[in-house]
């Protein structure tokens, strides 16, 4: 994975989601709203989702992750790692991110090394996840290193 790293996405492109089946949350890339230039991934969340992607990852490596983050008023945004073995089974327990954000962009990190005992020593994937409370929230300039 070291070859993978780093990773640096504007957000041009949407991520995958995740939705509750009762959610009405509605995932697009905003193209004219932006932090460094236009162009940001756009959630309006009623109920539990988020946005999601998957990079590849070894036990015993720490992982940092950044992401910009505003809303359309004051709320939580989360930056998350889920890991996953491989038998695609998740891994407990996820580590957040958690920030009050309001209307100008706001940085949250999430620093992690994936143990290599354990169940998290058949981690193979981090799917990280991008969320927030009810209400509109803006995600842009990602960036995740392998240390």
């Amino acid at each position: 994975p070291k070859a993978f790293y780093p990773i640096y996405d504007d957000m041009d492109t949407v991520w995958g989601s995740w939705k509750a089946a009762a959610s009405g949350s509605d995932f697009t890339r905003d193209p004219e709203i932006g932090r460094s230039s236009p162009g940001s991934l756009r959630v309006v969340t009623q109920g539990s989702s988020c946005f999601t992607r998957n990079f590849p990852v070894r036990p015993g490596r720490t992982y940092v992750a950044t992401v910009y983050a505003k809303r359309d008023a004051s709320g939580l945004a989360t930056l998350a790692f889920q890991g996953k073995n491989e038998a695609d089974e998740f891994l407990v327990p996820p580590q957040t991110a958690q920030s009050e954000v309001g209307s100008p962009w706001q940085e949250l990190t999430l620093r992690f090394t994936i143990p290599d005992t354990g169940a998290w020593a058949t981690c193979r994937l981090l799917l990280v996840t991008l969320s927030g409370d009810d209400g509109t929230v803006w995600f842009d300039d990602f960036t995740m290193v392998e240390e």
